[in-house]
């Protein structure tokens, strides 16, 4: 089944608190993690750039190691994991407009 961007936005609509005028708007809110690539495809049919940022439990990410641009790695910090969540431990995602941007 092809989804459409009318079809995720009805089905994970933004909260009242998700339109207060961010500088990128919401466009879907905790979308499950499965349908990331039907929901890029959908929004790239549409002509529409999106940004999805990960939403899901930080700390187990605590102690991976991060790839640098060298090729070497660190190890997550406790405040780098506070910050955002990443793609392998993610739950959901939502769904940002960066047509404009």
């Amino acid at each position: 089944m092809t989804l459409t961007v009318a079809q995720i936005e009805t089905t994970y609509p933004v909260p009242a608190h998700g339109t207060n005028k961010p500088y990128h708007p919401v466009r879907a809110y905790h979308v499950p993690i499965e349908l990331r690539d039907e929901v890029l495809a959908a929004y790239a049919a549409a002509g529409i750039k999106p940004r999805l940022r990960y939403r899901g439990p930080r700390a187990q990410s605590v102690g991976r190691a991060m790839p640098r641009l060298d090729g070497t790695t660190y190890p997550r910090n406790r405040y780098q994991a506070q910050s955002y969540c990443l793609l392998a431990d993610a739950t959901c995602f939502t769904v940002y407009d960066y047509t404009g941007a």
